[in-house]
């Protein structure tokens, strides 16, 4: 493969970051010696403080500790105003701690390589040779979802090495040029973490797939790869993150297996959602304990249940059938 259409890139002009704090970073109840540990270890080459406070208030947002650093604030080319711009990105770390807090994460296979292929990067005008390697097509790799107590494997598509890798000055750049097979297992894992937990992960790419790329060149190369296939991972109410409950994430996951053609997997997503918007067997006697201290009887709590719900009116099983909310009506009415 020949590489000519990527222009060659300005240097990446070094940032000053301020030594004091932002007053917000200290109000949230950091300290100095934190932010000099974002600014001076892991995040130097950050062009604000403000990309910095990105990272902070996200990682308040979604309860994770800003020291594990599960974000990256990488530099992306920006073709329209030829210029750097800082862009925070989940790391592929970030996405096995919010997998593992699942309780549903079931392992993870190593990489599957394709065949070799030689991949020859020239100039754009002299033609001259600039890198060339031979490495594997692509690269594929499977995590395991425990899906309603049963193990189910959930695949990447193939992650191609010219479609991923990152250029700068029309060749590999940075661990792309270093390690490529690590970068390819790396993006692959990112996807099949994305397959197995769309509503932990979203549709956002990873550090490790954004490192090199340019706004402009993903929404060609991989568009299809960070298609958005489940709801946000949280969203923003009055200007309060509320996180998703655990019934919306299964609906989500059942609407993306759904579009993936995996039909089985999203019925038992789909069951699964069902069943967390049940009441447990404990609250039903909850419930009867609660009518009895206002003189009602058992079957004067089903006849109510029936005439607020036409639909479980008679119903012997009527626990298996009443959702949350519809118990909690009942709860409020006595």
């Amino acid at each position: 493969m020949t590489q000519t259409d990527r222009e060659i890139k300005r240097p990446l002009l070094p940032a000053v970051l301020p030594p004091e704090p932002p007053q917000r970073f200290l109000s949230m109840g950091h300290s100095q010696e934190q932010w000099d540990v974002l600014t001076k270890t892991f995040y130097p080459s950050a062009k604000s403080a403000e990309s910095i406070m990105m990272v902070v208030s996200y990682c308040a947002a979604r309860k994770l500790d800003m020291m594990t650093k599960p974000f990256h604030i990488v530099p992306i080319w920006n073709k329209e105003t030829q210029s750097y711009q800082d862009g925070v990105w989940p790391s592929v770390s970030l996405y096995e701690i919010t997998a593992h807090r699942t309780g549903e994460f079931a392992g993870i296979d190593e990489p599957v390589y394709g065949p070799e292929k030689e991949f020859v990067f020239t100039h754009p005008n002299s033609k001259s040779v600039l890198w060339k390697r031979t490495l594997p097509a692509w690269c594929k790799v499977t995590v395991y979802r425990l899906v309603n107590g049963v193990k189910q494997a959930f695949t990447s598509e193939p992650i191609y090495f010219d479609e991923f890798v990152g250029i700068k000055d029309n060749q590999p750049n940075g661990q792309w040029d270093k390690r490529p097979r690590y970068m390819m297992a790396k993006c692959a894992k990112s996807a099949a973490l994305r397959m197995a937990f769309p509503e932990e992960t979203g549709s956002m790419p990873t550090a490790e797939e954004m490192e090199g790329q340019s706004i402009g060149e993903i929404s060609q190369a991989q568009e299809s790869k960070f298609r958005a296939l489940a709801i946000a991972s949280e969203r923003v109410v009055d200007g309060e993150v509320i996180e998703p409950t655990h019934q919306e994430n299964l609906q989500a996951a059942a609407e993306v297996a759904a579009a993936r053609g995996q039909t089985d997997v999203a019925e038992i997503l789909k069951e699964s959602a069902e069943q967390a918007e049940r009441i447990a067997p404990a609250d039903s006697v909850k419930l009867m304990k609660a009518g009895s201290t206002k003189g009602l009887k058992p079957p004067d709590i089903l006849k109510k249940i029936g005439e607020m719900f036409p639909h479980l009116a008679g119903k012997s099983d009527w626990v298996k059938l009443i959702t949350k909310t519809e118990f909690d009506q009942v709860m409020a009415s006595i």
